[in-house]
């Protein structure tokens, strides 16, 4: 089982198989939920967590591994993760300052308008447990798990990750190329993400760091609006 999942054509294959994958089955699992559940928030919530299982029975063997890793060296983990996670979020912070009043004059992106939309509409515990906790497994293990052992350079690596981490939270609107400007400061933070992963060697400090954050955003997110 190793030798297959180390194998970089197969890695390659699986890596497009899971990006593909991340539009399709939670769909798939939703609509046949939604037949025998008639809350269509837990029907959703469900068809996230059904995927993330998914995902984490693909990529088992050596989440097993990275976790007696975290275990073993937790105080390194949570500090190269706040260390990172403190660049990624200068970044973010700075880039979309600069994004949203000098190139944007003041329109916020339409994927953060859309976010908003979201918590206020959703019930709380729905978007504490879809962004504060789903996402971040979810998405650690699609955009770093699945890439991490496709490049022998940490850069390109890193760089990857962030790009598509980045071009990811900016589908919700392509209707102008300048929004493509912000995949660099989602980008940010998906560089960082993949950075602390590779220097901690396990994706559970990038998976708390991602949780982490989304729990602060929220929490932010909460008190202004």
């Amino acid at each position: 089982m190793n030798k297959i999942l180390n194998n970089k054509i197969y890695r390659i294959i699986l890596c497009i198989l899971v990006l593909l994958s991340m539009y399709i089955l939670p769909i798939i699992f939703n609509t046949f939920l939604n037949g025998y559940i008639k809350n269509e928030k837990i029907s959703a919530i469900f068809s996230l967590l059904i995927y993330s299982f998914l995902l984490v029975l693909v990529f088992f063997p050596e989440l097993k591994k990275e976790f007696k890793i975290f275990k073993n060296n937790i105080g390194n983990s949570f500090d190269n993760g706040f260390k990172y996670w403190l660049l990624g979020l200068v970044i973010m912070l700075v880039s979309n300052i600069i994004l949203n009043y000098i190139v944007f004059k003041g329109k916020i992106a339409a994927n953060e308008q859309l976010n908003r939309q979201a918590i206020l509409s959703n019930p709380i515990w729905y978007t504490i447990l879809s962004v504060g906790f789903v996402a971040p497994l979810m998405e650690e293990l699609i955009f770093r798990k699945s890439l991490d052992k496709i490049f022998n350079n940490s850069f390109y690596y890193y760089l990857f990750c962030g790009l598509l981490f980045g071009f990811a939270h900016v589908l919700a609107d392509l209707s102008s190329i300048l929004n493509l400007l912000y995949i660099i400061p989602y980008g940010a933070l998906g560089f960082t993400f993949a950075v602390m992963d590779k220097k901690t060697n396990t994706i559970f400090t990038s998976i708390i760091m991602h949780s982490f954050h989304n729990l602060i955003t929220l929490g932010l997110l909460f008190i202004v609006l």
